[in-house]
């Protein structure tokens, strides 16, 4: 897990990574919430496809989002992870929480996360297969 500084807000195009999110998955610089960014490999070390982000700390803000294009930005209809991996929650509560990852076809949970995240950051993790 790292963190990088990811204002919530820019007033112009490249300001900001989050600045392309906001059209499509309603980014809200008001609410002063912190962002996690997700990166999915399999057990065979490829891309995870079809996984699906939640939290049960989820604010009634919360959204997740998934990238189907590989510039790591919010795909407008994408319900889960694509042939890249990418996706993440918008809007998460600062500080303690829990990320989940399920598999979109059955729900069977393949990750369960637990994440300190701060405002004004924008945390990434990487999720792959660890021992048992």
């Amino acid at each position: 897990m790292f963190e990088y500084p990811a204002p919530v807000h820019s007033p112009a195009f490249g300001g900001s990574p989050l600045y392309v999110m906001e059209g499509v998955a309603n980014v809200e610089p008001a609410l002063g919430m912190a962002h996690v960014h997700v990166f999915v490999k399999s057990c065979g070390g490829l891309r995870g496809e079809g996984v699906v982000f939640s939290t049960p700390d989820a604010l009634p803000h919360t959204v997740a989002f998934y990238d189907g294009n590989g510039a790591g930005f919010p795909t407008a209809g994408q319900a889960a992870t694509s042939g890249f991996g990418i996706g993440g929650l918008l809007h998460v509560p600062i500080g303690t929480m829990t990320l989940e990852a399920r598999l979109e076809k059955d729900g069977q949970l393949v990750a369960k996360v637990p994440l300190n995240v701060r405002e004004g950051l924008m945390t990434a993790v990487n999720l792959a297969p660890g021992p048992r």
